[in-house]
């Protein structure tokens, strides 16, 4: 939705990136044996997604990205920071440029040449450098996840054989296309992506992503340790690299940080990588850059400094609320070798996503000051369920009891009813209410709520009984989830009666209105030509 719908970019990712048919996931029936896809469990992406998303190369959007906006005139110099001056309560902050290279001006901007020193000044500095990290050094704003201690290894390989995966789109009755799936193959202490990154040279990215205290460092920080790692646990991943050329490689030993502080009205700000980075699982980081990016220049574009420095203080909290909320996210990965309780956490996780995470930003509610101001404590509760539920499913996993699977894609897992995580409830795609707060978001809280009470009662007569399901915790944790339910209810009545007669969007019934007041006597005919 931020790419295509917020940036207008549908046409561009059509015609530069591979389509994404959502995620699947693989676990080997036997770590041992593990060369064709018969050897593994799966939940496929069966079915194109409702918002079509794009698999990114960055290096390609990167650079079209930049090109797009110096052909609308913004000014670009091509150099390296080498000092940052902010000055609280000035005007203006600093950055002094070393230029490098060859330099390439969009129309009306200074010439420069390279090795020339500059200083910059504007209201506000974004560092969106990435791992640089440029403010989070001046300021000591960053800190390198003590938990989450992961590393990862990945290469791109050209020509890969996409032959592979045919047979499954018949065997599994998939509409959509496995390749063009993000794949994740799991097994004891890490997991493995499979990324399509060019439609015309078949071009992936594979890599592992591993637990340290499973894993060191050592036993996969180079190629030929990689290339065995996936020969003995991913067999069939093996034989997708090999079946194409290996063009680069790389290794992080390090991925999990966050930055005390977001935003500031001293006039500055951090944004994307630069900001957070905790893993690569469910491709979370868009969603991060798509919220920062609105709320910063919501704030930014206020019509007084005041109002912004106000709006700053609130869109910075709900910010690093949400950075905390995408932490928890990838922790507890100790059971995600288990076919059974990593598809139901899988489960779980995209009912939160698709019912709490994607209503709120398609509504923009995270640019209403009062929502962010209400929704910062809820998001905290979240996060304490959230860690309730993963410390469930790792007890359950460590006992070895089996819970079944839990598919994500279909829509006949929970009891009462015919639901699917990533076919949302409210029809507000499908209804086009995609204008500010249009989307009665407690609605969906609501019914969100609801699924969560048969997931959680689902997982615990599965794994306990009747007695775990009526077990004071659990009977004290659907109460909560009950009450959470009732309150989202009462809300969504006021948005109800708020937008009362309003209709889908304005300009559908504008149009709507003007179809009922057509004339009768004016007629459409064929015009001479």
């Amino acid at each position: 939705m931020f790419v295509n719908y917020e940036l207008g970019l549908y046409e561009y990712m059509i015609d530069k990136h591979p389509p994404k048919f959502g995620l699947s996931y693989h676990w080997p029936k036997n770590s041992a044996v593990t060369d064709s896809l018969d050897d593994y469990f799966h939940v496929w992406a069966n079915r194109n997604p409702q918002v079509q998303s794009y698999h990114l190369k960055r290096s390609v959007f990167e650079a079209d990205v930049l090109r797009m906006n110096m052909e609308m005139g913004v000014h670009f110099y091509k150099g390296k920071v080498s000092e940052i001056d902010i000055t609280p309560g000035a005007e203006h902050n600093e950055v002094a440029v070393r230029l490098v290279g060859e330099f390439a001006a969009a129309d009306g901007a200074d010439e420069a040449a390279a090795g020339e020193r500059l200083r910059l000044r504007a209201p506000y500095v974004v560092d969106a450098a990435g791992r640089t990290q440029l403010l989070g050094r001046k300021f000591d704003n960053v800190e390198w996840d003590p938990e989450i201690q992961t590393g990862a290894f990945w290469v791109r390989v050209k020509g890969v054989d996409r032959d592979m995966f045919l047979r499954a789109a018949k065997q599994y009755n998939m509409t959509s296309s496995p390749y063009y799936s993000t794949n994740h193959w799991f097994g004891p202490g890490y997991w493995c992506w499979q990324i399509p990154l060019d439609k015309e040279s078949n071009t992936m990215s594979i890599g592992v992503v591993h637990h340290k205290h499973v894993i060191g460092s050592a036993q996969l920080n180079t190629l030929d340790k990689y290339l065995a790692f996936l020969r003995a646990n991913q067999g069939f991943l093996h034989s997708v690299v090999t079946s194409g050329e290996i063009i680069d490689s790389h290794y992080w030993s390090k991925l999990a940080f966050q930055s005390k502080q977001l935003f500031s009205s001293d006039g500055w700000a951090v944004m994307g990588d630069a900001a957070a980075f905790y893993d690569p699982f469910y491709s979370i980081g868009t969603t991060m850059v798509a919220f920062q990016v609105e709320t910063f220049t919501h704030a930014i574009t206020s019509r007084t400094r005041e109002l912004a420095d106000a709006r700053l203080c609130d869109y910075n909290q709900f910010n690093l609320n949400q950075q905390q909320v995408f932490r928890k996210v990838v922790q507890h990965f100790d059971h995600c070798a288990s076919a059974s309780v990593m598809s139901t956490r899988i489960f779980f996780d995209f009912i939160g996503y698709f019912g709490f995470t994607l209503p709120l930003y398609i509504g923009k509610y995270h640019l209403s000051r009062k929502y962010v101001q209400m929704a910062t404590p809820a998001s905290l509760v979240w996060v304490d369920f959230m860690e309730h539920c993963y410390t469930q499913l790792d007890v359950i996993a460590q006992s070895g009891i089996d819970i079944g699977m839990m598919d994500y894609s279909h829509a006949n897992e929970l009891l009462f009813s015919s639901y699917s995580p990533s076919d949302m409830a409210g029809h507000f795609l499908a209804n086009a209410h995609l204008e500010p707060r249009r989307l009665n978001v407690m609605d969906n809280n609501q019914h969100t709520c609801g699924v969560l009470m048969q997931w959680y009662s689902l997982v615990m007569y599965r794994a306990y009984g009747v007695g775990g399901l009526l077990s004071p915790s659990a009977l004290l944790t659907l109460g909560k989830l009950a009450g959470a339910m009732a309150a989202s209810h009462c809300l969504s009545w006021w948005h109800w009666y708020a937008y009362l007669g309003a209709g889908d969007n304005k300009k559908e019934e504008e149009m709507r209105s003007e179809v009922k007041h057509f004339p009768e006597q004016q007629h459409i005919a064929l015009q001479n030509w």
